[in-house]
């Protein structure tokens, strides 16, 4: 694969987006939440009881954790809270006392509480399917007769309505890299990276700008991005640059028109995110700066989004105007993503009143490891055989500015792509 290719196929993969078991013995088991197979957590079994981290509780359930120094710990939701205490059955229920089935454990720095009891505690129906070694969870969970994926879809409608709107935000995120086992220690390992921009639904536009700040890094300068996108056209002002650099769009115009559609559509925006593998909850309503919001919590089914990525992929590359084979791209992508570990978490804080998403916070991790010869790209003799990159990201975007017009970039003078010469390599 060409490297230029290979970097718009690691563009794609951006823009269609952003464990080990305890010490303790344990069975392994599989989970059902809602009706989806849930492959990220692990449930074990301990003496006849299903376990399971509070981490991954709080992830499929939308609760709240508070984890203190001495062992004990509160989860909440809405107006009920359960509090344990690590190696003891006994526990508070609204400030009740009650009996857990089994004490909670805590292992290798996680706290594995009884499934069953916490799920039940907090609104699931948990039954055993011994078929299938699967403990399963049921929950009709609504808000003003809403279920979380109904309150999404509602929200972007708004979104689609209004059709313009701004938005800012800074993500913290920590690197590792390295190449061929070593790791790379000129690369920035802590970076802040603060983005403002300005969508448009229709006619499709973006604008970014995006500088990013290297943390304790000596010598590393601070580097600003600018992306501007049309339907048709792709600008990007470089760090360093004063003028903007052109292309054709390298995605495909079908391809925008269908997100469109599936976003306008509630049957459609509803499949696409089950079939993305997003499993979602609510969690405790909250009030910020005087407003007040229902709370949406994702996270992300990395096997069922690897299955829906992938099909989504095939088709922008199928689009793609490139030099390379698209069967042969669309091979090489699956292995990129094959490669590719994602662990996604968002919350999504959506206005009561106006129903829209004024407030994202997420919380992600990657894992991509890239192999040269796999991937059958060109390469400099001494360039290396695999990279192995590790990224994990916090960050909270705002939205705002709602129905305001587009302010687009002045891209008059921009430069072809095509025309632009590679500097000559020593």
């Amino acid at each position: 694969m060409k490297r230029r290719n290979f970097l718009i196929v690691v563009l794609a993969l951006s823009v269609a987006l952003c464990g080990a078991l305890p010490a303790f013995a344990g069975v392994k088991a599989d989970l059902s939440v809602n009706g989806d197979q849930v492959n990220n957590f692990n449930v074990l079994l301990e003496e006849g009881y299903s376990m399971v981290s509070v981490d991954a509780f709080a992830r499929f359930a939308g609760v709240d954790v508070n984890l203190t120094a001495n062992n004990t710990l509160q989860i909440t939701e809405q107006d009920k809270t359960l509090e344990l205490t690590v190696g003891k059955q006994d526990a508070l229920l609204d400030n009740e006392p009650v009996t857990l089935p089994y004490a909670p454990v805590k292992s290798e720095g996680k706290v594995f509480v009884p499934l069953r009891y916490t799920a039940e505690t907090f609104g699931f129906d948990v039954d055993w399917d011994n078929a299938q070694s699967m403990v399963v969870l049921n929950r009709s969970e609504t808000r003003d007769g809403m279920t979380p994926s109904e309150l999404l879809v509602k929200s972007n409608k708004v979104t689609q309505e209004v059709n313009t709107y701004s938005m800012d935000g800074t993500m913290d995120m920590q690197m590792k890299i390295k190449a061929d086992g070593k790791e790379i220690k000129e690369v920035p390992q802590n970076i802040k990276m603060e983005m403002s921009g300005q969508i448009k639904s229709e006619p499709m536009e973006f604008y970014f700008n995006q500088k990013i700040t290297p943390i304790g890094q000596g010598e590393v300068p601070e580097m600003t991005t600018e992306t501007y996108m049309t339907t048709e056209k792709m600008y990007i002002k470089a760090p360093g640059q004063d003028e903007w650099i052109v292309q054709d769009m390298p995605f495909p115009a079908e391809f925008w028109r269908e997100q469109q559609d599936i976003q306008s559509d509630p049957i459609k925006a509803a499949a696409q995110m089950k079939e993305m593998g997003m499993l979602l909850n609510f969690g405790s309503d909250t009030q910020i700066d005087g407003e007040d919001y229902y709370v949406v919590n994702a996270t992300l089914d990395m096997s069922k989004f690897q299955e829906g990525y992938q099909k989504m992929m095939q088709q922008v590359v199928q689009g793609m105007n490139l030099e390379d084979d698209p069967q042969e791209m669309n091979q090489q992508m699956q292995k990129l993503i094959e490669n590719m570990n994602i662990d996604y978490y968002y919350q999504a804080y959506i206005n009561k009143d106006t129903l829209f998403n004024d407030i994202v916070k997420y919380d992600a991790k990657m894992d991509l490891n890239i192999n040269s010869a796999e991937l059958r790209m060109e390469e400099k003799s001494d360039a290396p055989k695999e990279m192995n990159m590790h990224y994990d990201m916090q960050g909270e975007f705002k939205i705002f500015g709602l129905g305001e017009t587009f302010t687009a970039p002045d891209v008059s003078k921009a430069k072809d792509l095509k025309t632009v010469e590679e500097p000559v390599s020593q």
